[in-house]
């Protein structure tokens, strides 16, 4: 939990690198002890408020592979969506 909350303070600083840090680390540790598919989005957003949309939609998928039916999918979908847009992609989640 500690790392999930050092990686939303830095991403509130603006330093997505650090906050793709924290949230690594984080998807490192058993699934037990933290949801991965909050570790997986966090990262997602980290990327995308940096910038990097390819990372940021990476992850969102990685979400939406691995969580489809979890809560966090949905938000997932709906940024893979509005990414690939942006870059011109076609949406290929399942669901879409």
């Amino acid at each position: 939990m500690a790392l999930y909350r050092l990686g939303q303070l830095e991403r509130g600083r603006d330093n997505a690198e650090a906050a793709v840090a924290y949230f690594d680390r984080l998807l490192e540790t058993p699934r037990n002890l933290f949801p991965r598919e909050e570790a997986l989005i966090a990262k997602a957003r980290a990327f995308q408020e940096a910038g990097d949309a390819r990372a940021a939609l990476e992850n969102y998928q990685k979400v939406v592979d691995e969580y489809g039916d979890s809560y966090t999918a949905e938000e997932a979908r709906t940024q893979i969506s509005e990414l690939s847009a942006q870059l011109g992609l076609g949406s290929d989640t399942e669901g879409n």
